[in-house]
């Protein structure tokens, strides 16, 4: 490797180590960038995605995303795993925008990862954010995305709404500022058909993907359709709601 090359990579390794200018994402799957992974059958996991990787495409010059996103994890399961050492990239002056319930609801053969939103849901939530304030983070609570529920000619989903409310109801308790996720996109599906809806989530026949030669049923995890229309709803509530965070995303229109 020529010097040039070194002090590049050198450079650049420092500008990530070091950057102020920094957003730290902590969720489950919804949120992961799946661009370098493979699915279940060694192939690419296109076309599921996560709302994390349409993330970056907004971000201005110079703001880092640290994507720590990571699937099968409930806030407990996460916080007792992988949280000690992702929390190493906070940094005093940066942003964590923190969501799960997803799999706080859904029990696991193998994983204890299940959590009540009266009471252990709340409280894991608050473990990780009480972390970010320590480092000098701000932090935004996201209420968990809504996975695919359709009855008597509505989306809804009864099962995330008490973990919804908890969030939000920990956000006005402790000051965090708070995104309504589950809110928000539940209404963005109510004029909806049932038929049109399922076209944001991993509802694949078979043939419909190479990467999925099975097909796939799956109300959790959206498509790029899916997790581009997440991310779109998440950046207008950033921008309505908190312009301080706002300030590290491109303008709509200038840039």
């Amino acid at each position: 490797m020529s010097k040039k090359i070194l002090l590049s990579v050198l450079s650049l390794v420092s500008f990530h180590l070091f950057a102020t200018d920094v957003i730290v994402l902590m969720s489950d799957s919804t949120a992961v960038d799946y661009r370098k992974m493979k699915n279940y059958y060694k192939k690419p996991w296109e076309p599921m995605a996560g709302w994390g990787e349409y993330t970056l495409h907004d971000l201005r010059k110079g703001v880092v995303l640290r994507n720590y996103a990571a699937g099968g994890y409930s806030s407990k399961s996460y916080y007792n795993s992988r949280f000690p050492y992702y929390k190493r990239g906070f940094v005093k002056g940066g942003w964590l925008l923190l969501s799960f319930g997803s799999n706080d609801a859904r029990p696991h053969p193998k994983w204890d990862r299940v959590t009540q939103p009266e009471t252990t849901y709340p409280e894991y939530l608050e473990k990780i954010a009480s972390e970010a304030l320590k480092a000098g983070m701000k932090v935004v609570i996201l209420s968990p995305l809504p996975y695919f529920m359709y009855a008597d000619g509505k989306f809804r989903n009864s099962v995330l709404e008490p973990y919804a409310a908890a969030a939000k109801k920990l956000a006005a308790e402790r000051n965090y500022y708070f995104i309504d996720l589950f809110q928000l996109v539940t209404d963005k599906f109510q004029t909806m058909s049932q038929e049109e809806i399922k076209s944001y989530y991993m509802f694949l026949k078979k043939g419909d993907s190479p990467n999925w030669p099975s097909g796939v049923s799956d109300p959790l995890h959206f498509t790029r359709k899916g997790a581009a229309m997440v991310w779109q709803i998440i950046l207008e509530a950033i921008r309505k709601d908190i312009p301080e965070l706002a300030k590290y995303f491109k303008t709509p229109a200038a840039e």
